[in-house]
Parts: C-alpha cells; sequence; structure tokens
C-alpha cells in the first residue's frame, strides 16, 4: 500500500500542466478577440439581442434553435460584418443547417449551427408490416 508523500513547492504534477497549459490556451483566445473585436463586438451585441450567446471555444460559434426568419436575420448579420460563407443555402424544410463562415484578415472564423424549431411530423405514407404480438403470462 503505497503512502502519500508531501510534493515540494517546485514539482510540477499534471494539474499544474494542465492549468498552464489552458491559461496559455486562454491567453491565445483573448488575444485573438481583441484582433477582431471591432467586428466581433457589434456582431456579438446584435445576437444577444436577438437573444443567442455566441460562444468562442477554438473559433467563434452560434448555436441557435429558430425559425426560419431568425435565421435570415442572423445570415444577414454576418454578411453586414464582411462575412461570407462558400457553403450551400439551407435546404426548404430540412430541420438543420450550419456553415462555416470567413472574413478576410480576421482571426476568427465563424461557426454557424442551426436548428428548427418549427418541425413538425407530417404523414408521408403507409406500409403495412407483419409483427409478432407478445404479452406476459404469469402461472
Amino acid at each position: 500500500m503505497s503512502t502519500l508523500q508531501p510534493i515540494g513547492i517546485d514539482e510540477e504534477t499534471c494539474i499544474e500542466k494542465q492549468l498552464d497549459n489552458d491559461y496559455l490556451i486562454l491567453q491565445k483566445r483573448k488575444a485573438r478577440w481583441n484582433a477582431d473585436r471591432a467586428v466581433l463586438g457589434p456582431l456579438t451585441k446584435a445576437l444577444q439581442e436577438l437573444g443567442i450567446e455566441p460562444k468562442i471555444e477554438y473559433d467563434y460559434d452560434i448555436h441557435f434553435t429558430g425559425n426560419k426568419e431568425l435565421l435570415g436575420k442572423v445570415m444577414g448579420l454576418l454578411r453586414t460584418s464582411g462575412y461570407n460563407t462558400g457553403e450551400s443555402r439551407p435546404k426548404e424544410k430540412e430541420p438543420t443547417w450550419a456553415a462555416w463562415y470567413r472574413k478576410p484578415d480576421m482571426e476568427f472564423s465563424i461557426w454557424v449551427s442551426f436548428t428548427s424549431s418549427v418541425c413538425k411530423r407530417v404523414k408521408i405514407g403507409s406500409e403495412m408490416v407483419e409483427q409478432d404480438i407478445y404479452e406476459v403470462r404469469c402461472e
């Protein structure tokens, strides 16, 4: 059975290494944010006014649920901010859509992920299927 031994002040554990790495990543994100703040700051504020909270993990992420009008507003905000996507437009009646938006000379790319909140179950046909039926019987 091993016993716990105190560690020295200068002795580094995996936790210190993890925290140092997290701190460096955060510093890099902050520097990237500061470089793009003039564009992303107003965009962030406009998105918040629509009830959307963007996040920064590695890039600028916009994940939201809504209707076609809300998606159109978000796409309009991105275009007026100078961002463009080379990806296909949302398909009619599809429940989800996602795309990368980019702008030259900007640190952050923007990932947009949309899920429709206006979906409904629609019967598209019927089929007859032979299916076994079971019941529980106790003796």
